[in-house]
């Protein structure tokens, strides 16, 4: 698996990520996505220090994106986001891919700590940052409003001392 900077012809495949129900249930989104706005959002964020958006690929295929957004140089960390396509769950490209988006964060940005949300309900999800090391660094409960009711997120961290 390889990681890769967020190019413009990777639109479609994020939309398409982004608005599929497998994939969003877990995602702190709440709309469908389109071309022009996901267009939008990509030119904005050009020139946009605080972030990186990427793609993961297997043999030049995309199996996936995430990113690092938030980024503070002054405080030495940023927000990680991954979301994987549904075909290529289960068989270990969740660890690589977010290992790969860590290790991007630590060594190229010179991150200390990259920290994440996740919804207290994605298992599967919470259990793949805690297999990396990510810490639960705190429970917000009933925070955000989720497919019509409130759900508790969790917030994990980890620290560059802390990744294997």
């Amino acid at each position: 698996m390889e990681i890769r900077k967020l190019e413009k012809n990777d639109l479609q495949i994020r939309i398409d990520l982004l608005n599929n129900p497998l994939v969003s249930k877990g995602l702190n989104v709440n709309e469908t996505f389109n071309l022009s706005q996901t267009l939008l959002w990509f030119e904005k964020n050009q020139t946009n220090k605080t972030r990186f958006d990427c793609v993961f690929t297997i043999n030049d295929e995309i199996v996936g994106m995430g990113g690092l957004s938030n980024i503070s140089s002054l405080d030495s960390n940023a927000s990680l986001y991954i979301y994987l396509s549904p075909q290529y769950w289960g068989c270990g490209n969740g660890t690589k891919a977010l290992k790969l988006l860590c290790e991007y964060g630590f060594k190229n940005l010179k991150l200390n700590k990259i920290y994440l949300y996740t919804f207290a309900n994605n298992i599967r999800a919470n259990k793949l940052y805690e297999k990396i090391g990510f810490k639960l660094e705190g429970v917000l409960r009933e925070h955000t409003m989720h497919n019509g009711k409130l759900n508790d997120r969790y917030m994990f961290g980890l620290l560059k001392t802390e990744f294997k």
